[in-house]
């Protein structure tokens, strides 16, 4: 059932309020529940396949964008999304951009062989 919650959660970003309704349970606990099993796989995907930021991974990556693209002391490729959400209840302008509608940002940042390196929500 925590699954199915979940899932449908991701896939449609549908309010707790609702949520509730179909799953017999009240919308803090569906909420809880969703943070709870999300925190736990961004902790496992971040485990599993983001790197240790050492001195020694600075030094291979500056080393790669040197010999690629002849640009030295570049510790890596950055870039930002824009991606688009319903305001949240009670959010306020906290979510709306200068583009004109409700966002969160997701940043990364690249070595010179395009694997992410940090990834920020």
């Amino acid at each position: 059932m925590v699954a199915k919650i979940v899932w449908r959660f991701l896939a449609t970003g549908e309010e707790f309020n609702d949520m509730h309704l179909n799953y017999y349970g009240g919308a803090s606990a569906i909420a809880k529940t969703i943070r709870l099993v999300c925190n736990a796989i961004w902790d496992r995907c971040l485990r599993q396949n983001m790197p240790e930021i050492t001195q020694q991974l600075f030094e291979e990556i500056s080393a790669g964008f040197d010999k690629k693209a002849n640009f030295p002391n570049c510790f890596g490729a950055i870039d930002g999304k824009h991606i688009r959400i319903r305001s949240p209840a009670n959010s306020g302008s906290l979510f709306y951009n200068y583009k004109g509608y409700n966002s969160i940002i997701l940043l990364a940042i690249t070595d010179s062989k395009y694997r992410f390196i940090y990834v920020d929500i």
